[in-house]
């Protein structure tokens, strides 16, 4: 007995000790989660600390409420602000508690300021801050009750700047609005929001580096890499000053500004090492001879230069997005003329769009008069009957009318009500009244034809515009890098001797192409990855051939992102000459703008007729996206190409992916197609969608599926004839983990294809097809990180 409870005590004690070293680690999602939070209390604590000129600071209340005015939530910078106080607590500073006043009535700040104009809060953030302000006016000196009062005022002057650079901020961060930042105003409120930030972090040491000069480092040093070295010059000397209002030496001023010229100035080269080297030359010499690298600042900037030198291509790309999008578009003087009638036309075609009448017209409204001279027509009593001229009768009719588009014996119920009128000749009432409806549903058929040919109009203007627009920007001319690149790249080519010309060379939404031709076409691709490679140098980032075409051969930047695809089919039936025909067709390939789009359409029925619309549909697809139009104007021009060919009777499932191979973005269109697999982060989920196959009603109504994939990622497309073929879903779903464990993403559609074969064995009963699509992380990333 004594043995068996010690033996129990042992086991306890065991499982004890394994649930303790199974200690659950948190999700990327967890960590993502509180590092956004971390984010949102940020701003808060460095506002807390940033006393300007040693007047106290409220400019977190400022915040809070430029927060609560747009709708969001305040408690987050709040907690932030509460982290200042006990900083500064810990640090033996003076933790003004009266503050705690002022952040309890900030909790009521969204009842208060939100959607209220600018002197409301400006008017909330002085009574927030009147604890501040009344508690330094009790002070026993004059200076005291003056900075006391300055603190209110500067902090309700803060709140509409705080509210309009947040809020540009927040749209530049999000990429929703693309010319957030172009006015002046907006400019201006969010340099001071930054600067601000700036101040406060001044006061933050962590681990001997000052957490202010840190930051402002960082964004000179990316202002003079992405911007120019004018930004960069012009960067520093404004961080610098920001941080002198802290208290910090002035000559911080000037070895940003240096710093930051110095690294625009070495861009040029195209090595970003290089840049970070001169940045650091440039920023710690003026601090080491004026003696001014102490309190931090010295390691501050040798931490910035390293972190953007280690910076991983990905995420300097996200910079280099960000940055664009606060850089106006300006045309060469050269080609200013056709960059304005480019301009000009886009105007007039949205302008066409827009003035396109519309088919659906007003009713007129219907009296008894109107029942009487329609239903009662050729009848011999209208004279002396009057059944329909009465308001009881025109609302019988109306109760009729209101049927006209139901089933056929639901109408011929509702025409019962047309009795009891005391009408003479009841048939010549059904008669016209059923006559009416099928005027109406005539009407109605043109009606939706009309509204479709006038959608595929507006679709077609619209698009045509946004290619105005396009050729607008890129007309602009040669930019001073694409000159100073082309120069190089000539150098090259005479110092080798090459039979080949630089047509152009052009960095397009920040990514390089050029275009060579070639004097011999033989060997083209051979003397085309040579070039890739020259171009490459030139460049300072990895270039592909994208397309041989003669004698003209353009290469492109490589992405960060890979697809590599594999597509296998199996036909049902036989056709007269005894070769089989699969009704289904896929497309995987790269299009003029450099995304990837995969393709997967399925006819109606099987054959040569199916496949054939299929394959109209898949290239369709692939011609309107080339031509620069929106997945949704895609979808409705093909759609409406659908109806004017089949008249609804020839039809298509459609699944449309579309990878954006820079930041790993991607959209999936389905329309009665099955359901799809996206594997990720070792989970594998189904994407279905209900809408209709295209071709068959005018208006397309897809379900978009927004998708982040990135290295290893899969998503699997099928038809519905691969996933009819198995049981069940969870059958479907093991034969996709096993073809997930391929080598190769054409061995994985094999593999998957052939599970479904032999789960209906014999004849197959519809077409099948399996499209495998496997993300990869460019081979070029990681060579060229070291580079770069």
């Amino acid at each position: 007995m004594a043995e068996m409870v010690l033996r129990q005590r042992r086991r306890s004690k065991d499982r004890m000790l394994d649930e303790k070293r199974r200690i659950p680690l948190p999700t990327r999602e967890q960590v993502g989660a509180i590092a956004l939070s971390a984010c949102e209390a940020a701003p808060g604590l460095l506002l807390a600390m940033a006393d300007l000129l040693a007047i106290p600071s409220w400019l977190h209340g400022a915040y809070c409420i430029a927060l609560a005015a747009q709708g969001k939530a305040v408690w987050k910078p709040l907690a932030g602000a509460l982290a200042a106080m006990l900083l500064r607590l810990l640090s033996g500073v003076d933790p003004r508690w009266e503050g705690l006043i002022g952040m309890l009535l900030l909790l009521g700040a969204p009842w208060v300021v939100h959607g209220r104009g600018n002197l409301a809060l400006m008017g909330f953030t002085a009574l927030t801050s009147l604890p501040v302000v009344v508690a330094g006016a009790l002070g026993t000196t004059a200076q005291e009750m003056i900075t006391a009062f300055a603190s209110g005022v500067i902090s309700a002057l803060a709140a509409p700047l705080m509210y309009r650079g947040s809020r540009a901020l927040d749209e530049l961060r999000r990429g929703s609005d693309a010319h957030c930042l172009e006015s002046m105003e907006a400019r201006l409120c969010a340099g001071f929001l930054v600067a601000m930030l700036l101040c406060g972090g001044a006061r933050l040491m962590v681990a001997g580096v000052n957490t202010g000069m840190l930051l402002a480092a960082s964004l000179v040093l990316l202002a003079g890499l992405l911007l120019g070295a004018g930004a960069g010059c012009a960067a520093g000397m404004i961080a610098g000053m920001a941080l002198a209002l802290q208290g910090l030496p002035v000559m911080l001023s000037v070895a940003l500004a240096l710093g930051g010229f110095l690294a625009g100035i070495v861009h040029a080269l195209g090595r970003r090492w290089l840049s970070c080297a001169a940045f650091l030359l440039g920023g710690l010499l003026p601090l080491l001879l004026s003696g001014a690298a102490g309190l931090g600042c010295g390691a501050a900037i040798v931490m910035a230069a390293s972190g953007c030198a280690l910076l991983p291509r990905a995420s300097f790309e996200v910079c280099q997005a960000a940055a664009r999008r606060l850089l106006p578009v300006q045309s060469a003087p050269g080609d200013a003329y056709a960059a304005s009638m480019l301009a000009a036309w886009e105007k007039t075609v949205d302008a066409m769009a827009l003035a396109v009448p519309s088919p659906v017209g007003e009713s007129a409204a219907r009296s008894p008069a109107w029942w009487e001279r329609h239903l009662c027509e050729g009848c011999p009593e209208v004279d002396v009957c009057g059944c329909m001229n009465t308001e009881h009768a025109a609302e019988r009719a109306e109760s009729v009318w209101d049927c006209r588009e139901a089933d056929e014996p639901i109408w011929q119920d509702a025409l019962e009500q047309l009795r009891g009128l005391g009408c003479q000749r009841l048939y010549y009432l059904w008669q016209n009244m059923t006559f009416l409806r099928q005027e109406d549903a005539a009407e109605r058929r043109h009606i939706r034809r009309a509204v479709s040919q006038r959608d595929m109009l507006i679709t077609h203007l619209t698009a045509m515009a946004g290619a105005a627009r396009r050729f607008a920007m890129l007309s602009g001319g040669e930019s001073w890098w694409d000159d100073v690149t082309a120069r190089r790249i000539r150098r090259e080519l005479a110092d080798r001797a090459l039979p080949v010309r630089l047509a152009w060379v052009r960095r397009v939404q920040g990514h390089a192409l050029a275009s060579f031709e070639l004097r011999f076409i033989t060997g083209a691709r051979r003397q085309a990855e040579e070039l890739a490679l020259i171009a490459a140098e030139a460049v300072g980032a990895p270039m592909e051939v994208v397309r041989v075409d003669g004698d003209r051969v353009s290469l492109a930047e490589m992405p960060l992102l890979m697809v590599s695809h594999g597509v296998c089919s199996a036909a049902i039936g036989a056709e007269a000459d005894g070769q089989c025909v699969c009704g289904d067709t896929a497309w995987c390939g790269r299009l003029q703008d450099g995304r990837c789009m995969a393709a997967l359409s399925d006819g109606m029925g099987h054959g040569e007729r199916a496949a054939l619309a299929s394959r109209q549909t898949v290239e369709l697809l692939r011609l309107c996206l080339d031509a620069g139009y929106t997945r949704r104007q895609t979808l409705t021009a093909v759609n409406g190409m659908m109806l004017l060919s089949g008249h609804g009777e020839r039809f298509t499932t459609v699944d449309l992916l579309t990878i954006d191979l820079w930041s790993g973005q991607a959209a999936l269109d389905k329309l009665g197609a099955a359901g799809s697999w996206v594997y990720q982060q070792g989970e594998l989920r189904q994407m279905t969608g209900d809408a209709l196959p295209l071709g068959i009603i005018e208006n397309v109504e897809s379900r978009e599926c927004g998708l982040r994939l990135r290295d290893g990622d899969a998503v699997i497309l099928l038809t519905d004839g691969v996933e009819e073929a198995f049981p069940s879903r969870q059958a479907l779903e093991e034969a996709v983990w096993l073809a997930l464990g391929e080598d190769t993403s054409q061995m994985a559609a094999e593999c998957l294809l052939k599970a479904a074969e032999d789960a209906e064995p014999g004849r197959l009963r519809d077409d099948m097809t399996v499209v495998f699509i496997r993300i990869h992380t460019s081979g070029a990333v990681q060579s060229m990180d070291s580079v770069l």
